[in-house]
């Protein structure tokens, strides 16, 4: 069992690749994820909002927070590497002015729910899940939980110590009037063995810097009654920057022993 988390945004899918050589390494790796039969990853995720939204003369306050346990099964491998994840959400909570609020219950999400993903050694996601029933402005739903999976993008070919990789991923947020772009550059910084196993460092970079997104109007409850909201955010921008551990004859991420 092994367990990532995430705070605010989580990784996900590969829509652009790019790779970078450079010249004069001595050595090249080949970096894929390896899929084992029954392997479970959880990914937790939380997000916290706050500011002030107007509806007329009247401000609004937002203070709203998301908690998210999503787990990814391996349940089939193909020939090829890529493989068959079943998707299951054991809890997603949103906090809403004090008040929580199930939201599995909201979408229709059962402990009996078969969400599949479909994703090659390289962390393309090959086939997105989707959530029987959802109502048109849940669409994405089950493109959540494919765009934040917990495996890494990697080129398709071996790549050199100091080869760079950009990856853009979409952020899916229902009711937004454009995408939300998270771009990610990866550098393979080193590659170093530590109790006999290969070890890539690489050093990961990502930003998203959007302004005026529009959501659909949605109604809300308050204390005075039911209130519809119009929200804009005119700036909507996060950056990180880190190193992650790869365990490359695994092919999976090096963790803390």
């Amino acid at each position: 069992m092994k367990r990532f988390s995430f705070c605010t945004l989580g990784f996900g899918l590969l829509t652009l690749l790019a790779v970078i050589p450079v010249a004069n390494s001595a050595e090249s790796y080949l970096l894929k994820n390896i899929f084992v039969l029954d392997d479970t990853y959880y990914l937790t995720m939380r997000n916290h909002n706050m500011g002030v939204t107007k509806t007329g003369s009247m401000d609004i306050p937002i203070d709203v927070s998301m908690d998210i346990v999503m787990s990814f099964k391996t349940v089939e491998i193909d020939n090829d590497g890529a493989a068959t994840i079943q998707i299951g959400i054991p809890k997603m909570t949103m906090i809403n002015q004090g008040e929580e609020q199930n939201l599995r219950s909201l979408l229709g999400i059962r402990n009996s729910t078969r969400l599949l993903l479909t994703i090659n050694s390289s962390g393309k996601v090959l086939k997105e899940p989707t959530l029987p029933g959802a109502k048109s402005n849940m669409a994405n739903v089950g493109r959540s939980p494919a765009e934040q999976n917990p495996w890494l993008t990697f080129p398709e070919e071996p790549v050199e110590i100091g080869a760079r990789w950009n990856a853009d991923r979409v952020i899916p947020m229902t009711g937004a009037s454009k995408e939300l772009i998270l771009s990610s550059t990866y550098t393979l910084k080193d590659v170093i063995e530590e109790e006999g196993e290969k070890i890539a460092v690489i050093e990961t970079e990502t930003y998203l810097d959007e302004s005026d997104i529009s959501f659909e109007p949605n109604t809300t409850s308050q204390k005075l009654g039911a209130v519809s909201l119009d929200f804009v955010f005119k700036k909507y921008a996060t950056a990180g920057k880190g190193d992650i551990r790869f365990a490359i004859d695994k092919g999976h991420i090096s963790f803390p022993s």
